[in-house]
């Protein structure tokens, strides 16, 4: 089941790859553009759900890839825990580090595959915008990064829900968040700084430091809740 459903979020993912690229080319766009369509598309008057569809699917898909990876690797396996660690927070750590290095991978998955469509279908490989906020000067490798940490400070912040509410809970929460963060901008949402576009004109670095405070303290108060969790009881 965990296969089939790792099959059909990778087509939806290369479904959607397709389109923005095929749409970018048709308005004579750079690769650069289709990055921004996927980090955040222009304001319209429209929905802002339909607006931020490409941004929601890209969001969305590791929450449900991990969503209940984490629980289960920690909670359901008790013997491994107890005969391999002497202290509960190293595994705890090891399985953040996991998720972290796993994001990393999904990101630069989705990089490789926007690159190589891209140069299939004929479009400039220029990481300069051409149609998309032409007026941005801020890097596209930088716009990437404070998407990379937002979407660190959702996975985190599911993490620590599974351990308090388990995960399919967490799920519910954390696909929550990212429409509320479709519809309001604001420097505390979680995982806004993946919206660093719309903030081109804010102080970016204030938007990151809250990330990175969130994923701090996801992480400190997750690792005591297990370190004080007792595994039998759970099994």
């Amino acid at each position: 089941m965990n296969r089939l459903k790792i099959i059909g979020l990778g087509i939806l993912l290369l479904l959607v790859i397709i389109v923005n690229v095929v749409n970018i080319k048709n308005a004579s766009g750079s690769i650069a553009d289709v990055f921004l369509v996927f980090l955040q598309p222009e304001t319209g008057a429209g929905n802002p759900i339909t607006n931020n569809l490409n941004w929601i699917i890209i969001q969305s898909l590791p929450v449900f890839l991990f969503g209940s990876y984490f629980y289960t690797e920690l909670f359901m396996v008790e013997e491994f825990i107890t005969i391999r660690f002497n202290n509960r927070i190293l595994p705890f750590l090891s399985k953040v580090l996991l998720i972290v290095l796993l994001m990393l991978v999904y990101y630069l998955v989705i990089l490789g595959l926007v690159v190589l469509i891209s140069l299939l279908m004929g479009i400039r490989f220029n990481f300069q915008s051409t149609i998309l906020y032409t007026g941005l000067n801020m890097p596209l490798p930088e716009i990437g990064f404070y998407f990379f940490v937002g979407g660190i400070a959702l996975i985190a912040f599911q993490l620590l829900l599974s351990v308090i509410i388990k995960p399919f809970y967490s799920i519910v929460v954390v696909l929550v968040i990212i429409i509320i963060n479709c519809f309001t901008l604001n420097y505390w949402n979680i995982g806004s700084s993946s919206n660093v576009v719309k903030f081109v004109e804010a102080d970016n670095w204030l938007i990151i430091g809250i990330q990175f405070v969130y994923i701090i303290l996801a992480m400190f108060i997750g690792g005591n809740i297990y370190r004080k969790t007792d595994l039998y009881k759970l099994n």
